[in-house]
């Protein structure tokens, strides 16, 4: 018997895609919003200003809070090219993609809960949508059964 694709794998691609527009507007947010304004500068200031000495580094909040943005970015961008890898070995299984909706699902709820939690809006847009696909997505795996 031929095994069945399961419809929910156009959603799994938009959601992987989602998770690397998220890490891209990520990196475009922290590096391409122009001049601070004074309230900015300030905060920037004070971050840049307040430093910790660990394992013989010396490093600034601003530092760490950087290398923090840049980790989140890579790796938003890194899981969504690897769901597209995975999907690419794979893409004949409902079961796989109950599985890896499933754990996307789980991340990008996660993710989201936190951008509620801090009240910041671009990523709530974003990272419902990717939620949504990947609940879709697993949603309709469950429908489509086995492939069996």
């Amino acid at each position: 018997m031929q095994p069945v694709k399961s419809s929910g794998w156009g959603f799994f691609i938009a959601g992987s895609i989602g998770l690397i527009a998220g890490g891209i507007l990520h990196m475009w947010g922290q590096f391409g919003g122009g001049p601070p304004g004074l309230a900015r500068a300030a905060v920037e200031a004070a971050m840049r200003a307040t430093t910790s000495t660990l394992m013989g580094m010396t490093y600034s909040l601003w530092g760490v809070m950087q290398c923090w943005g840049v980790y989140f970015g890579a790796l938003a961008m890194f899981a969504g090219v690897q769901n597209l890898v995975a999907a690419a070995f794979v893409s004949h299984s409902p079961m796989a993609l109950r599985w890896l909706a499933g754990a996307s699902g789980a991340c990008a709820a996660i993710l989201l809960a936190i951008a509620i939690h801090f009240r910041i809006a671009p990523p709530i847009v974003t990272f419902s949508l990717v939620f949504a696909c990947f609940a879709a997505a697993a949603a309709l795996a469950f429908r489509d059964g086995d492939g069996a």
